[in-house]
């Protein structure tokens, strides 16, 4: 029988989330701007913000672009600059997952590790 997920929110899902918020708090956009450019509602940007929803490939490429962004940045692989932005996403996610997570050029490691371990 397949595993059930847990219900804690995923702490890459969370990760993206911090950033996505932190993102869109130095461009100075409001949930409702930022809902009103990608599509959605500010409710669905409020979700994706606490990693209680994931974010879709395509939506996450929306997103990136009205932030002025490239994708790569929403998972802190970047620049040098999105260290702080990382920091902030291991925290947000160190509180809602006990799991050890890995900000940076390494979170493309972690997905794969936890989609080893799911599979």
């Amino acid at each position: 029988m397949a595993n059930k997920p847990d219900s804690a929110a995923d702490p890459i899902d969370v990760a993206v989330g911090a950033r996505i918020r932190l993102l869109r708090k130095v461009r100075g956009l409001s949930q409702q701007a930022l809902a009103e450019a990608a599509g959605v509602t500010f409710q669905q940007i409020q979700k994706y913000e606490r990693g209680a929803n994931r974010v879709s490939a395509s939506m996450l490429t929306r997103i990136a672009r009205t932030l002025d962004v490239p994708v790569a940045e929403m998972f802190g692989e970047s620049s040098a600059s999105s260290g702080a932005v990382d920091e902030v996403a291991a925290l947000r996610a160190a509180k809602t997952d006990p799991r050890p997570f890995t900000p940076g050029g390494q979170v493309t490691a972690a997905i794969a590790a936890r989609a080893r371990d799911e599979g």
